[in-house]
């Protein structure tokens, strides 16, 4: 999928601050499929870099909970964070 994002040749001004959902993707810019994140916190050196495209308006409470699950050494959680419910809300 072709990545949405500034350096890739499209406006996108949602900035990576708390809460905001991005696009995981490899080294290539247009390698976005359906993989995604969650930011914890703000992050400037990804606005223009990633997609991003939405905000978590409900629940910052179960991010930090994610945030704070333990992980390897390789940063994968040690235990499935699963996402049970999710509300898609236009806007």
């Amino acid at each position: 999928i072709e990545g949405e994002f500034a350096s890739n040749g499209h406006k996108n001004d949602l900035k990576h601050t708390r809460g905001v959902l991005s696009m995981a993707r490899t080294m290539d810019p247009n390698s976005a499929s359906s993989q995604f994140f969650i930011m914890h916190e703000q992050a400037p050196h990804l606005d223009g870099q990633y997609a991003a495209f939405g905000k978590v308006t409900e629940g910052l409470d179960v991010v930090d909970a994610i945030a704070n699950v333990k992980t390897d050494v390789r940063d994968c959680p040690c235990e499935p964070v699963v996402i049970r419910q999710i509300r898609v809300m236009e806007s």
